[in-house]
């Protein structure tokens, strides 16, 4: 696929581009990691949430310019099959979708989980299956409508979900610095590395910003540009929520809600809602940002020929790979109906890092190659792809065995498919 996709529009900018990775990364993981941080290293966590922050600043370096190598539409898949061939872009994109399919499924469950704490009703079977499924169909709607309704849609669910973070932040830090910290639980003795990769799910999705690179207007100047504002931003906020969560909650490690207790100690029961809230629209904001990019994904192998041609047809007036987000919305429908979001968020890491590592390496095969390119190169030479791989293992090694054979296996099932899909000669 050379330039970009027959029919699709090259409509979005570098704010929309940091718009969907923000949203992607700010999604239900924050509502829940500072107290497993907490549980896992104490007062350490605030540390753990920096040091994965950087690990993905480092990892964006190797996306932002492979990016500039490759265009179309199809991120991750588009620089595998760039550097590797065929079929490690096939395993590529198929484990990337894969996990971004059960990420989003996960993501409608949370998302009853906290409706039902105001409407009772949506956590049980049948509304909860009404619920889901209106809401599947409204994100496949909209979507289908057009990417540049999908791109404003997404910008406004984002800075509606930063809104109360930002806020708790702020609360946060007047209310200790006013009542002073209340005594925290002794730090345990914990794997801080074990913390990192955990840590990692709530930093996960930043590369999806390299997704839509056929409809954006500049992609070689603006993803590099959308990943860093991104992660930088994550980091900002991330790092400041675990401090005033850790500081303003005593047993942060046993909490349900770290983010919901926080606010409750700082503005009862009306703090609390407003946390609420900001889960509710964090999840909305998450699955239909996932419903505009990860259908991309789909439409990028079947437009390379690696997946069923009817997912590559684009609709003759919105423009937009309908089928696919179609496909998108029915596999997640299924999905949410027996996913939980714990289950999967180590589950997820390890998938990324799967794609992350392809992508450091390919910054390396391309550099080998001497291929030129008008965007991004990171500095030092080779340092960047070199430390990323690094990190990586540094990381897998953090991972259990039936973690590890999940990965593997999905692997394994994309090389039993491989053969049966791919139509390119």
């Amino acid at each position: 696929m050379n330039g970009a996709s027959p029919g699709l529009v090259r409509t979005l900018g570098r704010w929309d581009l940091a718009a969907i990775s923000m949203n992607t990364i700010v999604g239900s993981g924050i509502f829940l990691l500072p107290a497993t941080a907490a549980a896992a290293v104490g007062a350490w966590a605030p540390l753990a949430f920096l040091v994965s922050g950087l690990l993905s600043l480092l990892f964006a370096m190797a996306f932002a310019e492979a990016s500039g190598r490759v265009s179309g539409t199809g991120g991750p898949y588009l620089i595998a099959r760039a550097a590797f061939g065929d079929f490690v872009g096939f395993e590529v994109g198929w484990i990337f979708w894969l996990s971004r399919l059960a990420a989003v499924a996960a993501s409608y469950n949370v998302f009853l989980t906290y409706l039902a704490g105001f409407v009772p009703e949506a956590g049980e079977f049948p509304v909860r299956a009404v619920v889901i499924t209106l809401a599947v169909i409204l994100v496949t709607w909209l979507n289908i409508r057009g990417v540049r309704t999908g791109a404003t849609l997404t910008n406004v669910f984002t800075v509606a979900k930063l809104a109360p973070l930002v806020l708790l932040v702020i609360a946060g830090a007047a209310f200790v610095a006013v009542q002073g910290a209340p005594g925290g639980a002794p730090v345990p003795d914990g794997d801080f590395w074990r913390a990192v990769l955990l840590v990692a799910f709530a930093f996960g999705g930043f590369e999806v910003a390299t997704v839509p690179g056929g409809e954006a207007r500049s992609p070689a100047r603006d993803i590099p540009a959308a990943l860093f504002i991104s992660i930088i931003g994550a980091i900002c906020l991330y790092v400041a929520l675990q401090f005033v969560c850790y500081a303003i909650v005593p047993d942060l490690g046993a909490s349900a809600r770290p983010l919901g207790d926080a606010a409750a100690a700082i503005a009862g029961a009306p703090g609390a809602t407003l946390i609420a809230m900001g889960v509710l629209l964090s999840t909305a904001g998450y699955v239909f940002g996932a419903g505009l990019v990860v259908p991309r994904i789909a439409f990028a192998l079947a437009d390379g020929g690696q997946f069923p041609t009817a997912l590559a047809r684009i609709h003759p007036t919105f423009r937009t790979p309908w089928v696919a987000i179609v496909a998108h919305g029915v596999i997640t429908w299924a999905l949410a109906l027996g996913l939980t979001f714990f289950s999967l968020v180590v589950v997820n890491v390890l998938a990324r890092l799967v794609v992350i590592g392809v992508t450091c390496a390919a910054v390396l095969h391309f550099r080998r190659r001497g291929q030129s390119t008008q965007g991004y190169l990171a500095p030092g030479g080779l340092v960047a792809p070199l430390a990323g791989l690094l990190a990586i293992g540094v990381l897998l090694s953090q991972a259990q065995a039936h973690e590890l054979l999940w990965g593997i296996g999905a692997l394994a099932a994309g090389s039993l498919l491989y053969p049966a899909l791919n139509r390119r000669t």
